[in-house]
């Protein structure tokens, strides 16, 4: 699937944006792939590697990396870039996600 398709059709979607030389972006990951898993099992959780997917960067305007966008029924609803703390991207998601929550 898509990642177009993907922020379309799932109600949330956390796309985490990557790169290749980018020491932060990989300890940071498996950190928040956890995190998504353990507390919103709801959320989609895709990485993008933008030196693999340049022209998918640039359509989402990610310039830097890491960058986090979340986003709820297919609208971008935060992003966070370079220097974010889990607690932050916790917060940030809890405040969305309960809105989804059956």
């Amino acid at each position: 699937m898509h990642f177009e398709e993907l922020v379309e059709t799932e109600a949330l979607v956390l796309l985490y944006f990557t790169g290749p030389n980018c020491s932060v972006c990989h300890v940071l990951r498996p950190k928040v792939e956890a995190l998504v898993q353990s507390e919103f099992p709801k959320v989609a959780f895709r990485a993008v590697s933008v030196d693999q997917e340049p022209e998918l960067a640039a359509s989402f305007s990610v310039f830097t990396v890491p960058t986090v966008i979340f986003f709820a029924e297919g609208k971008e609803t935060f992003r966070k870039v370079r220097a974010f703390s889990l607690d932050e991207l916790q917060g940030d998601m809890s405040r969305i996600y309960r809105f989804f929550e059956d």
